[in-house]
């Protein structure tokens, strides 16, 4: 019973081998009973635990009070899809230069019944926006070139009044009111998190009633690489992230091809600017890879390229 509490660990020395905060298993107990369902433990000393984790099927979501704070008693079965994924209408502009991240935003917003128009730059958005109409534009801050902030300008000086979200993998203080100030209505933080890019979705656009657009090319033909460890046991891909990130194991297969493809040419770039002495190119590179890292789960290999950017 002690392990279920909040902030309680096996250990609690304050020089416990394992991190944490110990309040895991005291969320997926409460979480638990909010479906009416359980969690067990029965454990063996020297030999292992097995928990068991049982919860009815066919609740009614929108009945569940603390879920409900979480927006999803907003969405209901009309407005969602037969995964539990919601559904919008609408059309979105993604303003974003890494391909991997290209092809996750246009898996994730696809998913959801929208139509997804990519632009690789700054330049290109705002082309592609006083061209043709949209009902949201996700505008990435960090693109060579043309940044998402002076794209933003562009637009509003244009009169070009589509909302315009935002997206750094910064998340510094302050970017917030930056975003504002260029002309933005709204920020979000990459690697964004599914939860909120769905309450910024139903801030801006329409639930449901959307056919849903073509999926983008699956990579068929291409290995699935996904590797959670590596040889030394040492963690390549926090699934934990990954969720959070609202990808699941076939988008994964979808993506990860292209996100490994373009890191090489990243690699390749970054590594060319660094023997030539190129300080800017080298932050620019190592901030793209630190930004799609995240989208990725690859939470090491994010965290040296936040080091070296």
């Amino acid at each position: 019973e002690q392990i279920f509490k909040p902030f309680i660990q096996e250990d609690g020395s304050a020089l416990h081998k394992y991190g944490g905060t110990g309040l895991g298993l005291a969320i997926v107990k409460d979480l638990a009973k909010l479906l009416e369902g359980e969690l067990t433990l029965t454990s063996e000393k020297g030999k292992g635990s097995v928990f068991s984790l049982v919860i009815p099927a066919g609740i009614d979501l929108a009945t569940q009070p603390l879920l409900d704070q979480q927006k999803i008693g907003e969405y209901n079965s009309a407005d969602m899809d037969e995964a539990g994924h919601p559904k919008f209408s609408g059309s979105v502009l993604v303003a974003e230069d890494v391909e991997s991240s290209q092809r996750l935003m246009k898996a994730l917003l696809g998913r959801m019944g929208l139509k997804v128009t990519i632009a690789g730059n700054g330049d290109e958005a705002v082309d592609k926006a006083l061209g043709q109409k949209y009902d949201l534009i996700l505008m990435d801050i960090q693109m060579p070139e043309v940044n998402g902030y002076e794209a933003a300008r562009r637009l509003r000086g244009k009169g070009i009044k589509t909302p315009i979200v935002a997206l750094t993998a910064e998340a510094m203080k302050g970017d917030d009111k930056k975003c504002i100030e260029a002309g933005c209505d709204d920020y979000l933080s990459k690697p964004v998190v599914y939860s909120k890019l769905i309450e910024i979705l139903g801030k801006y656009l329409k639930k449901g009633n959307s056919a849903l657009v073509d999926e983008p090319d699956n990579g068929k033909g291409s290995e699935n690489p996904i590797s959670r460890t590596d040889s030394d046991n040492e963690v390549v891909i926090d699934w934990a992230q990954v969720t959070a990130n609202g990808l699941d194991e076939q988008l994964m297969k979808e993506i990860i091809p292209t996100y490994i493809k373009d890191n090489k040419e990243r690699l390749r770039e970054l590594m060319a600017a660094v023997r030539k002495g190129k300080a800017k190119d080298v932050k620019s590179h190592a901030h793209a890879i630190k930004g799609a890292g995240r989208n990725m789960g690859a939470a090491k290999l994010s965290e040296l390229a936040r080091q070296l950017e």
